[in-house]
């Protein structure tokens, strides 16, 4: 006698739920790298604006100068900064370049070493995680191996720079593989392999049933994954926008150097007391301190993720009788990405050979 499964109409339904929901944070995710970039040219214009008041050097020549006169503590770690994701794409290129302007803008305006150190601190933090949002859009586009690049050199920065940095970002950067769901191509826990389709059995109901329920499972640790990731990319969108208006008004500043309605004295002032109170202050608004770009990263726990996923799910009358609880998803996580670390120290030890 044939047993008969009827939830499968509805696991079946949330699966795709489950990929569509990923789909979209993807789309979400992939847009704020977009706009955050949009953000660091208009950067770069202004630092350039700033420097034509200043002095006659390029952006470049302008770092490239003070680096030779900055902290070797400092200038080392921007270094390593640079050759850990350098040249890998074009928006962590800008990233870099931005954040190697206000450093050396900071240096010539003798601005305080705690804020300087702060502010090189919080640039490893913001280009880590561009670097890994823009290599987990590579790797949906295709591009494998220079997605793994940007994940990979991710991770390695935020272990080699960060004390309690790894679980930020090493346990999503070492835990992806591309699956075919349903047709849409998704980036789902697992280890980054050709993309694979999940099977599912439509012939018998005992099949299905047990390949819906894997999915289920399987889709929602990515999701959670996703909607980290898309938590973590509008954070830095905001961390872009705030250094592009620091960098606005300094350069506004500046241009009443040229016309001649304030001294260069004056303004170096006043632009060195906004970057320290953007640095060590954090940005004000209605006279309420923001948090900072540590602060809000770190409020990205995996607490606040399920939460908001579970929110989400019950205002729209999700079907979650089948979903995983946040101690599966974690130990999932977790189990994939120590699997990938062990592999990575063990290819590490045979290169050291």
């Amino acid at each position: 006698m044939a047993i008969f499964y009827p939830d499968n109409n509805a696991r079946g339904n949330r699966v795709e739920q489950l990929a569509n929901d990923i789909q979209h944070l993807q789309e979400q995710t992939r847009q704020m790298v977009k706009e955050a970039t949009e953000h660091d040219k208009k950067a770069v214009a202004y630092l350039n604006e700033i420097l034509a008041a200043r002095s006659k050097d390029t952006l470049d020549d302008f770092i490239v100068k003070i680096e030779n006169v900055m902290d070797k503590e400092h200038l080392n770690e921007l270094k390593n900064l640079k050759d850990a994701v350098g040249n890998l794409d074009d928006s962590i290129n800008i990233a870099l370049k931005v954040g190697g302007g206000i450093a050396a803008l900071g240096v010539t305006l003798k601005l305080g070493a705690p804020a300087l150190r702060m502010f090189i601190q919080r640039q490893f933090l913001f280009v880590g995680i561009r670097s890994l949002v823009v290599g987990v859009m590579k790797l949906i586009a295709g591009e494998f191996n220079a997605g793994m690049k940007l994940i990979l050199a991710s991770s390695k920065m935020f272990s080699k720079f960060f004390r309690g940095g790894k679980p930020l970002v090493g346990r999503a950067a070492t835990a992806f593989k591309v699956m075919k769901v349903l047709g849409k191509v998704l980036l789902v826990a697992g280890i980054v392999i050709d993309a694979v389709t999940f099977g599912i059995d439509l012939h018998s109901e005992g099949k299905q049933r047990d390949a819906l329920q894997a999915a289920i499972k399987e889709l929602s640790v990515s999701r959670f994954q996703a909607k980290e990731l898309q938590m973590q990319a509008s954070i830095t969108v905001s961390y872009s926008s705030d250094a592009r208006a620091t960098l606005d008004t300094s350069a506004t500043l500046y241009g009443l150097v040229k016309d001649g309605t304030l001294t260069k004295d004056l303004v170096d002032k006043k632009v060195k007391d906004k970057l320290d109170a953007w640095i060590s202050k954090g940005t004000i608004i209605d006279g309420v301190k923001q948090p900072s770009l540590d602060e809000k990263l770190k409020g990205v726990t995996d607490e606040v993720v399920y939460a908001n996923l579970f929110k989400f799910d019950k205002d729209r009358d999700a079907w979650m009788y089948e979903d995983p609880n946040l101690a599966y998803i974690k130990s999932e996580i977790e189990k994939k990405a120590a699997e990938e670390e062990k592999k990575r120290e063990e290819e590490e030890k045979k290169e050291g050979k």
